[in-house]
């Protein structure tokens, strides 16, 4: 389909598989094993292996674009989303255009994808920016709040509810009905069913996730998901679900941080759009946007265009907060 002369860019195929994961590993010093690939790219909800892309010379793949369907729905209407990540090319092939060629040869894929999105380095940064073929997010950051704070605000309120901690997470149908009556009025929002839970969070994910429940008597009020970030020794909140209820936030964060103390945790983080206004219950509690840059960057489809829809559903693209 595309050639970087004197290889050859195709789309990725299952055996392929083990040529990426070590070229992964010459190129990062995470390692990647064949069973997080595998987790990731073939056993995924909806996976498309297909919509990756390999360069290869030699009989050897020596470049590689990684594309992870994201199941997302914007004003009412199924999205084809995918999150480009994991790219890498051999020491040997840069300074060629190898990954400029990869990535035009991915949006050139006659597959019907309405929207990508990508959290790119600053070296791989300008090939996505170049030619306009992604443009750049400022109004998305990250909030964050202090350990202490979120202890505070806890203790400042009467406990609303009874609350469990889960850990590794185990989601049931309630879960998945829950969190999707949570978006069920807002106009664009990522789709987690049970299935789509049980693989990115549960047992069999690669990341120690746990789960907090808040109930009333036997009725679930509150679900948040999160994991301890070693690098920056923050808690990520990746699914936060307790509708405009500060209370119940406070009393679910404030049992997070309980369940992860033994890691010294000193803050909580969560992605945010810069002005959108569901994440006010956070800001009440004393969350400020971090002024770090997410150096997001989207290539979308006309049917999307931007918008606040848009804007909403990229801010949590690692993590929801509604």
């Amino acid at each position: 389909m595309s050639r970087a002369a004197p290889g050859r860019i195709r789309p990725c195929t299952v055996a392929d598989v083990p040529g990426v994961v070590d070229l992964y590993n010459r190129c990062f010093a995470a390692r990647m094993t064949l069973d997080r690939f595998r987790w990731q790219y073939l056993d995924a909800p909806g996976a498309r292996p297909d919509l990756s892309v390999v360069y290869e010379r030699g009989g050897k793949v020596r470049g590689f674009v990684g594309a992870v369907v994201l199941p997302w729905w914007i004003r009412g209407r199924r999205v084809v989303a995918v999150r480009i990540q994991d790219v890498c090319v051999a020491p040997e092939e840069r300074g060629r255009g190898v990954f400029s060629a990869m990535l035009r040869a991915h949006c050139a894929l006659p597959a019907p994808v309405d929207l990508r999105l990508a959290f790119p380095n600053p070296r791989s940064r300008p090939a996505f920016l170049r030619n306009a073929l992604f443009q750049p997010h400022p109004d998305i950051g990250v909030l964050r709040c202090d350990v202490e704070t979120i202890r505070r605000a806890a203790d400042a309120i009467a406990r609303p509810c009874a609350v469990t901690v889960e850990r590794p997470p185990r989601f049931t149908a309630t879960d998945g009905a829950f969190l999707e009556a949570r978006r069920r009025d807002v106009d664009a929002h990522g789709a987690r069913d049970t299935r789509w839970l049980h693989w990115r969070l549960g047992p069999g994910a690669p990341h120690d996730y746990l789960v907090a429940r808040a109930r009333v008597g036997d009725t679930l009020v509150g679900l948040v998901v999160a994991k301890f970030y070693a690098a920056g020794r923050t808690i990520d909140l990746v699914e936060c679900a307790t509708g405009d209820r500060p209370d119940v936030a406070a009393t679910l964060l404030d049992a997070c941080v309980d369940a992860l103390s033994h890691t010294r945790p000193e803050a909580l983080e969560t992605w945010a759009g810069r002005g959108y206004g569901g994440t006010a219950r956070f800001r009440r509690l004393g969350f400020v946007d971090d002024e770090r840059s997410t150096a997001m960057v989207t290539r979308c489809s006309p049917g999307i265009g931007p918008g606040p829809a848009l804007t909403w559903l990229l801010s949590p693209a690692d993590s929801d907060v509604y």
